[in-house]
């Protein structure tokens, strides 16, 4: 009888081990069906891009702006751009503006009127840049003085535009440096066309917790990433749009929060910044947004840094987070 029962026991076991086996590969089946249907859009405007390089070979020589370093925080929504922003504008190195919710149409539309006369390309980027939504948060930028810098420069490229529209921001603002950085975690799917823009960028991955970002998304109540499925999704997708940039730096959030001093120094170092003698504030429009409000607070206090609850269908995702 007491072989029997063990015997029972160990069968039952072995049923519930290949039945968890079995969900766990559903769930990957289901998670990576998931992560398809969310690439779609992005693959779309990727190839709309692609055609239009192919129909203007020279499209390069009307981009590029190589005679700069701006400084782009990416990465995953809710995994710390603006805070370390913030942390890197207050020493009056390179100064942030908003997140720039248009700066990857850009790209789109100059390609569709690349060999129009140079006035009208400024126009319609200007167009974009100047309607976004949330157009508030750009007060500062002076657009007919960037019109009037842009008509009598001799660099015709979008890089030059761009590159126009922020350092008016930051002369705006009264900064320190003309240096000048994004922080928009939008850009992310975009970063590889941008880099062909500003070829000597710095580009900084910022990577946290995929748990702490769903529980980040969940708590901001940031649709439709108030969905644990498509948060976790995001998180993946974001971060895997920047394994091919070798020459991105990578950042864990955690560092950040356990020695905010010391993550700061070697980016300074990194970076070449030219700090200022004392802090400047971080005076950003962004923080007057709920969901982004507490970025002033101490580093050292955030809430949610130092306990993620894992969920063992997303296990394979801590996994990869731990490979960064």
């Amino acid at each position: 009888m007491k072989r029997e029962a063990v015997s029972a026991r160990s069968e039952r076991t072995t049923v519930k081990r290949l039945l968890l086996r079995l969900g766990t590969i559903t769930s990957y089946i289901f998670f990576h069906i998931r992560l398809a249907r969310y690439a779609l859009p992005y693959k779309r405007h990727a190839l709309r891009c692609k055609a239009l390089e192919l129909m203007h070979p020279g499209y390069l020589k009307k981009i590029q702006k190589a005679d700069i370093e701006p400084v782009f925080i990416v990465g995953a929504g809710r995994s710390g751009n603006t805070l370390l922003a913030r942390l890197l504008h207050e020493t009056g190195g390179v100064h942030f503006g908003p997140e720039n919710f248009t700066l990857c149409e850009t790209y789109l539309r100059y390609l569709q009127c690349i060999d129009a006369p140079w006035e009208v390309r400024v126009d319609c980027i200007l167009n974009i840049l100047s309607r976004q939504e949330d157009s508030w948060r750009w007060e500062k930028v002076d657009i007919d003085a960037v019109r009037a810098y842009l008509i009598e420069s001799e660099e015709h490229t979008l890089g030059n535009i761009i590159h126009a529209w922020y350092l008016y921001y930051g002369r705006g603002i009264a900064y320190p440096s003309e240096r000048w950085g994004c922080k928009t975690p939008n850009l992310t799917p975009f970063m590889a066309r941008f880099t062909a823009v500003f070829p000597n960028a710095k580009i900084i991955h910022i990577v946290r917790c995929p748990s702490q970002v769903v529980a980040s998304f969940s708590k901001a109540g940031i649709e439709p990433y108030t969905n644990e499925a498509m948060a976790y999704v995001h998180w993946s997708y974001f971060n895997d749009c920047l394994k091919g940039l070798k020459s991105r730096m990578v950042l864990k959030f955690s560092d950040i929060t356990v020695s905010p001093r010391a993550s700061i120094d070697a980016l300074v170092d990194a970076l070449k910044l030219n700090m200022s003698s004392a802090p400047v504030a971080f005076d950003n429009p962004d923080v007057k947004y709920a969901h982004l409000n507490n970025v002033n607070g101490n580093v050292e206090k955030r809430e949610d840094v130092t306990v993620p609850c894992y969920n063992a269908k997303y296990r394979f995702l801590e996994k990869k987070y731990e490979s960064y």
